[in-house]
């Protein structure tokens, strides 16, 4: 995955998702209680996904994914930080 650059990135929860865990255990490591906030952060971001129907990400709709997260994740630091990181992860993996 590293230094892997995608246009287009099709959430089709197997390979995408995949990429995502790996991203997310490399930033999450060592945290008390990381697989639990990694299933938290999974569950959250694909629910906000499913919700505003996103199939497939773009460079394009990298800002649209962000309003719809932040906006989902309200007031609540743990997914305005779960919102941080997987914009983080797509700016980095789509060119």
């Amino acid at each position: 995955m590293q230094g892997e650059k995608f246009k287009m990135l099709p959430f089709d929860w197997k390979l995408s998702w995949k990429y995502f865990e790996k991203y997310i255990k490399k930033e999450i490591k060592g945290y008390p209680g990381a697989s639990d906030k990694r299933r938290s952060v999974l569950a959250f971001i694909r629910k906000t996904l499913n919700e505003n129907k996103i199939k497939t990400i773009t460079k394009d709709k990298i800002r649209d994914i962000e309003n719809a997260l932040r906006e989902k994740s309200g007031n609540n630091k743990f997914f305005q930080q779960s919102t941080q990181l997987f914009i983080e992860f797509l700016n980095d993996i789509i060119i």
